[in-house]
């Protein structure tokens, strides 16, 4: 026989080696692809990251009712619920102690969706190891002294001979203040350079009277310290975290006790923090006035408000908006410090006027209600620098 007629049967165990260990090598790889894509989904779905998503948060008409109480009561004042709306406005908030945890899902999703904000939970908390009592505690105190200085301010504008005790309770650290005054100084009135003296007894005064004073100023504020009347001078100085406002600052944190000469009242639960300030003394001032101060409109305001009655700005703007905006307000009232934050962001069809005191604020509900809005200033058109 020829060599090359020589067939040699196959090695069966041989010849199925590859075929196996490919198998093998499929079944590894489709195993780590499982395996990498169940770790995947844990980590888009499942694992929790530092950060706080913002949302637009549900808004209340402060002239409405909640659980069949009036939100907001004032002795010889009354409201029908025709007469319009003044909308409280919230955000929502998820990430923060207690509000549940944020994952890159959630992450993905608030980036697309209009009015939701995203922010690392050092840049809101910093790094303190805050517990979630501890942050309602702030916030309803934040809302206690809105609902506090509200009625004050809503009564001055109105022309309220409200009669005040003015404390202080802190100097602010480098302020000329510091180590002149102590806490537990009671204002009695502060004379100016050309020989005037002003009394401290209204709520309003003392902030009344430093918008009219330049830095610099040099003040002789008489004070009671224990139960003693003393005279210390002090200069007036620019405001830090405001350079371009108007006058100067005494450089002292104040409490104002002032005995209300009507009963007011606010019955709302479980929404904090201090921007709800503006919309209450608004819905006071509209409980006081003859007729609706709305006459009908849905508008939603926002703001700080002091004793004085200037709106400060506030954060979450732009949710704020858009909530309003979801719950049917056509109107927004913003500060006028916060315009900045609100150019470019305004939801279709809400239109956004600034305000910088309660006095603009109410004569913009006026203005609305009687349907000659056009001159209203709208940050749409404020410079972001104003």
């Amino acid at each position: 026989m020829k060599d090359q007629d020589l067939q040699i049967p196959p090695d069966e165990t041989q010849t199925n080696v590859p075929s196996k260990r490919h198998a093998v090598r499929e079944w590894t790889l489709l195993f780590t692809a499982l395996v990498m894509g169940v770790a995947l989904a844990l980590f888009v779905f499942i694992v929790p990251l530092p950060y706080v998503i913002y949302s637009p948060g549900p808004t209340v008409n402060v002239l409405g009712e909640q659980g069949g109480q009036p939100i907001l009561e004032v002795e010889g004042g009354s409201v029908d619920p025709a007469d319009g709306e003044l909308r409280l406005v919230t955000i929502g908030e998820r990430g923060g102690p207690g509000k549940g945890s944020v994952t890159l899902a959630d992450i993905i999703a608030a980036w697309i969706k209009p009015g939701y904000d995203v922010k690392t939970y050092e840049s809101v908390y910093g790094k303190q190891d805050l517990t979630a009592e501890q942050v309602e505690e702030a916030s309803q105190a934040q809302m206690q002294s809105s609902q506090s200085t509200a009625p004050i301010a809503a009564l001055d504008y109105l022309g309220y001979d409200l009669q005040a005790t003015i404390t202080v309770a802190a100097a602010v650290e480098g302020s000329p203040a510091v180590d002149v005054f102590q806490p537990g100084d009671e204002l009695v009135s502060i004379r100016t350079p050309d020989g005037q003296v002003h009394p401290m007894n209204r709520p309003s005064a003392p902030f009344s009277l430093m918008e009219t004073i330049p830095p610099g100023t040099e003040l002789d504020v008489t004070v009671i310290r224990d139960g003693v009347q003393e005279v210390i001078p002090v200069a007036s100085y620019a405001d830090p975290t405001n350079p371009a406002g108007d006058g100067s600052k005494l450089g002292l944190l104040l409490t104002v006790d002032a005995p209300l000469p009507l009963d007011v009242q606010f019955h709302l639960e479980k929404i904090g923090g201090p921007s709800a300030g503006t919309v209450f003394a608004l819905g006071v001032v509209d409980l006081l006035s003859d007729g609706p101060l709305t006459a009908g409109k849905s508008i939603a305001a926002t703001g700080t408000v002091d004793y004085a009655g200037h709106v400060g700005p506030i954060g979450g703007i732009v949710q704020k908006m858009y909530g309003a905006s979801r719950d049917g307000a056509e109107w927004f009232l913003a500060p006028a410090d916060n315009c900045a934050e609100v150019q470019g962001n305004i939801p279709r069809g809400l239109e956004v006027v600034s305000v910088r005191t309660l006095a603009d604020a109410v004569a913009a509900v006026e203005a609305i209600a009687d349907n000659e809005a056009s001159g209203l200033p709208r940050c749409s058109d404020i410079s972001a620098q104003s």
